[in-house]
């Protein structure tokens, strides 16, 4: 038991832990394997928020000079442009291995072994950060687990849960994962008060950055509209593409531009062949830059996600004036509380009138604009966000377990 808090789950260390050289930092590893596709754009390799958030997060780490990140590349994904990314982070390859949970791969273990690392990170309570807490558990190494979408909190979610979630991961995954960490990141006060609630565990509020890149954009947006409403996302049935077709269908006269990870071939056949006129739809963006222009040409930002947990996109919209209008969901108060987004609260119908005012009433949605990039400068900035990641991490290391709310 450490002190002050629930146990952490960590057996004692097998091995003695490595200690980096005070002038470099401690090395702080991520494990996260999607983030591949963010590393090297050339791959194709998918990814989502908890990627974007953990390259954001070991941005911070390696430019306040306290820290070395690195990244774990799988060796399946290993190409000759995977050996390190100049001026950036430092990559290990660890080789292609199926998931053990009750005794981590001895090639892993000596992959990360090798590395002298002093912490295991993953952003995301999945399989994969329960194989990251095993690996941690056996290397004598703590290990943080960052919440990304609320779904990791969801009702599926208790000790020995067959029951899949919406990306098909039993629960049993997402609790050992977050009961096994030394330390918890959550993105939100809801996530904090529902961790507490079921799984009597506290965390560290460490709020979403702005991503890389968006911190210092001016907010300027276009004359006119090209497009009234912008869907970025994966194809998955979580995300709820397929509702974008129908409210283009309530609302003909609105344009709808959509950006899907694979395009039109990644829909069901049923859609392919239905696409309304009104919707523009395209593959996944080359590069920060095209996503900007489009936000900057769009009226506001579409989600038609059920759950989320405090989406990147609703930052970068931000930061261009381009606000978010959620079907469901309201992070952190930021529809109902501070008036920097909308939401219909999970009602089609009220979505649709929603969408329709947006069109109508631009001194509205300006205001909602303007608020949004009020908040995100006010709570979400890179330095704001570093004091809070490098607090949580120096706790940690310092074996002072301060992570309750």
């Amino acid at each position: 038991m450490r002190k002050g808090g629930a146990a952490s789950g960590r057996a004692s260390a097998p091995l003695n832990r490595p200690q980096a050289p005070p002038e470099e930092g401690p090395r702080i590893g991520f494990v996260q394997p999607n983030a591949f596709g963010l590393l090297f754009p050339a791959s194709k390799v998918p990814f989502g928020g908890a990627e974007v958030r953990a390259i954001t997060f070991a941005r911070m780490l390696k430019e306040s000079g306290a820290f070395q990140p690195l990244f774990e590349v799988n060796a399946e994904r290993q190409g000759t442009q995977a050996k390190g990314v100049p001026g950036t982070f430092e990559i290990f390859t660890t080789p292609e291995r199926a998931f053990a949970p009750s005794k981590p791969d001895a090639a892993t273990l000596r992959a990360f072994e090798r590395m002298k690392l002093q912490a295991l990170v993953s952003l995301g309570a999945n399989e994969v950060s329960h194989e990251m807490v095993l690996l941690g558990k056996a290397l004598g190494l703590p290990t943080v687990v960052g919440l990304a979408s609320d779904q990791s909190l969801g009702q599926a979610v208790y000790k020995g849960s067959g029951t899949p979630n919406e990306y098909n991961v039993p629960g049993f995954h997402v609790w050992e994962a977050l009961v096994g960490a030394d330390l918890v990141l959550a993105q939100t006060q809801w996530q904090q008060a529902r961790l507490r609630r079921i799984a009597n565990r506290p965390s560290r509020l460490v709020p979403n950055p702005i991503p890389t890149g968006w911190e210092d954009l001016p907010p300027g947006r276009s004359e006119g509209f090209d497009f009234d409403f912008l869907w970025i996302g994966r194809p998955y049935a979580d995300k709820n593409p397929d509702l974008v077709f129908e409210l283009a269908r309530e609302l003909p006269q609105a344009s709808f531009r959509m950006v899907v990870d694979g395009g039109a071939a990644a829909l069901s056949p049923w859609w392919r062949q239905r696409i309304p006129s009104n919707v523009i739809l395209s593959d996944r963006l080359n590069g920060q830059g095209a996503v900007q222009s489009l936000m900057r040409a769009s009226r506001a930002i579409l989600n038609t996600s059920p759950l989320e947990g405090f989406p990147n996109l609703m930052l970068q919209g931000a930061m261009i004036g381009c606000p978010t209008l959620f079907l469901a969901v309201d992070p952190d108060g930021w529809a109902s509380e501070h008036g920097c987004a909308a939401s219909a609260f999970g009602r089609i119908d009220d979505l649709v009138r929603l969408l329709a005012r947006a069109r109508a009433e631009g001194p509205w949605l300006d205001a909602v604009a303007n608020r949004a990039r009020q908040r995100a400068e006010a709570f979400h900035t890179p330095a704001a966000v570093r004091r809070h990641l490098m607090a949580a991490l120096g706790d940690l290391l310092q074996n002072d377990t301060r992570v309750g709310a």
